[in-house]
């Protein structure tokens, strides 16, 4: 059972004193700003981290694996790579249920996805999108030009995954080219 300690300012006294009182939980009303956080929260699912850790995991060997014999890997580039994992495969998510918001509301499964179910509108999850990019992009400046170029490059199966799930049924072909 969980409580929230308020305390009261006492006017009786000259000197302030304060008292503590119990809050229960369900006398708690969630904001509807909590709502949308909670929204963008699922639309980037972030509480799923099995595809950011599919995305991170090869990054931390090849990290690994170029740093010099005896050193530690590099933890600024792991720390990039880690929070634009995070970003990336978040910014996927949103593109694929930005894509295929007409068809989540017929399945079972994904129906209750917030664009689906109408939690977020089309223009959220766009700036959403959008600020999901800005930062990724911010991340990926802090490298090499040739990995920037990379980085851009890789937008295109990003972008054109969920349309290939139209297509095939094998869509993971598209990712792994």
């Amino acid at each position: 059972m969980s409580c929230v300690f308020l305390r009261f300012k006492s006017d009786r006294w000259t000197r302030s004193l304060y008292t503590l009182r119990y809050l229960h939980a369900s006398e708690i009303r969630p904001s509807k700003s909590s709502h949308l956080l909670k929204s963008y929260f699922e639309l980037g699912r972030f509480a799923r981290p099995t595809g950011t850790w599919l995305l991170y995991l090869p990054c931390t060997w090849s990290i690994a694996l170029a740093a010099p014999p005896g050193h530690l890997p590099d933890l600024y580039m792991l720390a990039l790579f880690g929070m634009g994992s995070v970003l990336m495969r978040s910014a996927g998510c949103t593109i694929n249920d930005m894509w295929d918001k007409k068809y989540d509301t017929l399945v079972k499964r994904t129906k209750d996805r917030p664009l689906a179910s109408g939690a977020l509108n089309f223009p959220q999850a766009l700036l959403f999108l959008g600020a999901q990019l800005s930062a990724s992009l911010v991340i990926l400046l802090q490298l090499n030009w040739y990995s920037v170029f990379l980085g851009f490059m890789s937008m295109i199966p990003v972008i054109t995954y969920p349309l290939f799930k139209r297509v095939t049924y094998w869509p993971q072909l598209v990712l792994g080219y």
